[in-house]
């Protein structure tokens, strides 16, 4: 269910190219898991019209760490599950 920290930092990569393509500072990233498997949701978050899962938020810039950004939204998922069990 929860992405590997590799498999996330790949995607993460991806959209940091974007970051430097242009004059681009920076983008809102959301880790979202759900049972199904795991998305990564970039840009405005009022955009996100699907609020199952859980998820976590972060930003990501030219100078990001991209597998440090993918530990802290994997934690952040994983918090944010194990308050839904409670």
């Amino acid at each position: 269910m929860f992405p590997t920290i590799k498999d996330l930092a790949s995607a993460l990569t991806a959209n940091k190219r974007w970051c430097e393509s242009g004059d681009q500072g920076g983008i809102d990233v959301r880790l979202q898991v759900q049972e199904g498997g795991w998305a990564l949701r970039t840009g405005d978050s009022s955009y996100d019209l699907d609020h199952r899962g859980y998820w976590g938020a972060g930003y990501l810039t030219r100078s990001s760490n991209c597998r440090e950004l993918a530990r802290e939204l994997i934690e952040e998922a994983r918090d944010h599950a194990a308050q839904c069990a409670e």
